[in-house]
């Protein structure tokens, strides 16, 4: 099974997967695709408790505890998610688990 990310969301560094190219299909499109097949792959239990969430006009940031489960699997850890806005628009994302080894494992 696949990550829940598009093959076109490789990563640019250790803990970012998602590219500086708008998101596929439009935007919040694309976005709203990942997060479907996130919940479908961990069958409806992925969760994001959140902790904190800090915003200005460009940036978005979301901080809190992502859960879930899959197959045999357990993933529970803090996480950051990270958007850039342009115009209104969402042309940016990133997902940085702070265990990127747990969250790696988890979704291979």
């Amino acid at each position: 099974i696949s990550p829940p990310w598009p093959s076109s969301w490789r990563p640019t560094s250790s803990t970012s997967y998602w590219d500086e190219a708008p998101l596929p299909g439009g935007h919040i499109a694309g976005l709203l695709d990942m997060l479907r097949r996130s919940k479908e792959l961990s069958g409806g239990t992925l969760k994001l408790d959140l902790r904190a969430v800090v915003a200005d006009d460009e940036y978005l940031f979301v901080y809190g505890r992502i859960s879930a489960q899959r197959q045999s699997k357990t993933l529970d850890s803090d996480h950051c998610v990270v958007f850039r806005f342009v115009g209104g628009k969402i042309v940016e994302g990133r997902t940085v688990p702070v265990d990127l080894y747990e969250f790696d494992d988890f979704w291979s």
